[in-house]
């Protein structure tokens, strides 16, 4: 499993992490993307995101067998559409800041 870590600042950080918006949006792709918050600077934060596993019975937009760099460029899809450009507006985040790395 590939482990990506988002960074990124925001207007409000308490209210981009009371958004529901960014978790039903990685977790309809097949990702979990759990909060971070940098507790030294006011309005810094990440995301820690990770291909989870499909309940059974379940499809997601992500296929399963996907080697690590397929899954990456999924990702990166997601966060670059018109759509989730417009989320992260409403949650505050200033994408100009965005940094992704990866693991390994």
């Amino acid at each position: 499993m590939t482990t990506v870590l988002i960074t990124y600042d925001v207007d409000d950080v308490q209210a981009w992490l009371a958004s529901p918006t960014r978790t039903a949006t990685f977790e309809s792709a097949g990702f979990t993307a759990r909060p971070l918050v940098d507790p030294a600077v006011a309005n810094q934060v990440a995301l820690l995101v990770e291909r989870s596993k499909p309940a059974p019975g379940r499809a997601t937009l992500v296929a399963p067998y996907r080697p690590a760099h397929g899954r990456l460029a999924d990702l990166r899809r997601l966060i670059s559409t018109p759509e989730a450009t417009e989320r992260m507006r409403r949650d505050g985040v200033r994408k100009a800041t965005l940094t992704t790395y990866v693991e390994g």
